[in-house]
């Protein structure tokens, strides 16, 4: 990245990692992070990044439906970065994913911007508007287990 504060934190995610230098597994973490939603990227700290990226590496070697998730510390708005397997992805799909996550947090769909990379997965990164004191949802593993059924 051309951002300083971008670049050190993508630095310290990948030697955290602890892959072979220029290996494959090196390659393919920044490639997730070169393709990370930038904003997003101003907004988590270093751990939760690394956290991230580690588990969008797994799903890259075993493509299946996941959800990461953080509520902003202002509690405005819910991020949700809902990957999907390419051939299960429709447009219907994301309408039934977002409205499900407007309707857990009591919020509304504010904005949503889908990626299709390389991969057999698609991201879609979601903006969940939510009013103050919005309820928490159940946890992230079931929030998951919802939209797989979806």
């Amino acid at each position: 990245s051309d951002i300083p504060l971008l670049r050190a934190k993508v630095r310290k995610v990948v030697e955290s990692a602890g892959f072979l230098p220029g290996g494959h597994n090196e390659r393919a973490i920044i490639n997730i992070l070169e393709t990370y939603p930038r904003d997003e990227m101003f907004q988590v700290d270093a751990q939760t990044l690394h956290e991230s990226a580690l588990g969008i590496l797994r799903l890259f070697k075993r493509p299946r439906v996941k959800l990461f998730m953080r509520r902003d510390r202002f509690d405005r708005f819910i991020s949700a970065l809902v990957y999907v397997p390419r051939d299960r992805f429709s447009s219907h799909i994301r309408e039934a994913i977002g409205a499900y996550l407007a309707e857990i947090f009591n919020g509304r769909v504010s904005a949503f911007y889908p990626f299709f990379g390389d991969a057999a997965l698609v991201r879609v990164h979601f903006i969940i508007g939510i009013e103050p004191g919005a309820p928490e949802g159940p946890g992230l593993q079931e929030l998951t287990r919802q939209i797989r059924a979806i």
